[in-house]
């Protein structure tokens, strides 16, 4: 998988985006990418720690998995920035957003991230319908 074409791919989708972080299976970080025009809203000791914590959330998260199912995305609403998360295949995909944007929009970006990203969602509800992607 190229990573930075990836980024650049993930930033391109909205003007509401903001940046996008790469990490492999161990936390390390294979590439970030402001965008450009935007500014960071943490200092770069935060980000390295923010980096560490989705690595140990990852870790914390997949005792869960027995039970509950893989981790698979996750959403933080802040009122400066969207903080969305993708733990797929060896690698943690971190992006955020503008803090302004709304629940609709956000999930229109996560959709277009996930196809970026070759994840495609198909839920069976049993005794119902099926949702298409």
């Amino acid at each position: 998988m190229d990573c930075t074409k990836l980024v650049y791919e993930i930033l391109a989708i909205d003007d509401t985006m903001r940046y996008v972080e790469i990490m492999g299976e161990e936390g390390e970080l294979i590439i970030n990418k402001m965008k450009q025009g935007k500014y960071s809203v943490k200092t770069q000791r935060k980000e390295e720690l923010l980096s560490l914590d989705l690595y140990n959330t990852k870790q914390i998260e997949q005792k869960f998995s027995r039970a509950l199912g893989k981790l698979a995305f996750t959403h933080v609403s802040r009122t400066k920035v969207h903080q969305l998360v993708w733990y797929h295949n060896d690698l943690i995909v971190y992006c955020t957003c503008e803090g302004h944007v709304d629940s609709n929009k956000i999930i229109e970006i996560s959709h277009k991230i996930e196809a970026i990203l070759g994840i495609g969602k198909h839920i069976k509800l049993n005794g119902f319908f099926e949702i298409p992607n």
